[in-house]
């Protein structure tokens, strides 16, 4: 906005200098130097003007560019749900072709939208820049079974409790 204001101001001066060189031009004894200087200032004053103009225009670019990411940050916020079993993001838009888990830091810290990693392990997901697990129900249920083949894995023979057969 100052930029803006500064390039007005620019402006204005420049129409009083033109006006002062017209009046300069038409006096019978023309002072060639002072108006090679009114000439010279006008030119500096529209030059000013004009980097002043750049200036905001720019400004007023960058800014369209935040509106925009800001509309396009609302609207992703508005698609997310909240899984509570794994405490991790999923795209309301998503949920029909199966879902794509979402890191919760990455988005309420800088707002990006990090999807999450699966480990090779069924309901364990990674973030990939947080390096934080997320487990969810299917997860506690695969290390159950695990633990349960384990058991049986290195119960002995016979089903007795003992290796002597008591």
């Amino acid at each position: 906005m100052v930029d803006l204001v500064a390039g007005l101001a620019a402006i204005k001066n420049g129409f009083q200098i033109a006006k002062s060189i017209t009046e300069l031009v038409k006096q019978p004894e023309l002072d060639r130097s002072d108006l090679c200087d009114r000439v010279l200032l006008l030119q500096h004053l529209m030059l000013e003007s004009q980097e002043a103009l750049n200036s905001a225009q720019e400004e007023d670019r960058r800014l369209k560019e935040q509106i925009v990411a800001n509309d396009r940050t609302r609207e992703i916020e508005q698609d997310l749900d909240i899984q509570e079993d794994g405490h991790f993001y999923v795209r309301k838009s998503e949920k029909e072709k199966g879902f794509i888990p979402y890191c919760q830091a990455c988005w309420g810290t800088e707002h990006k939208l990090v999807a999450l990693i699966g480990t090779g392990k069924p309901g364990a997901f990674i973030c990939p820049i947080h390096k934080v697990t997320h487990y969810t129900k299917a997860y506690e249920d695969y290390v159950n079974r695990q633990r349960e083949g384990m058991r049986r894995a290195n119960r002995p023979p016979g089903g007795s409790n003992s290796w002597m057969g008591s």
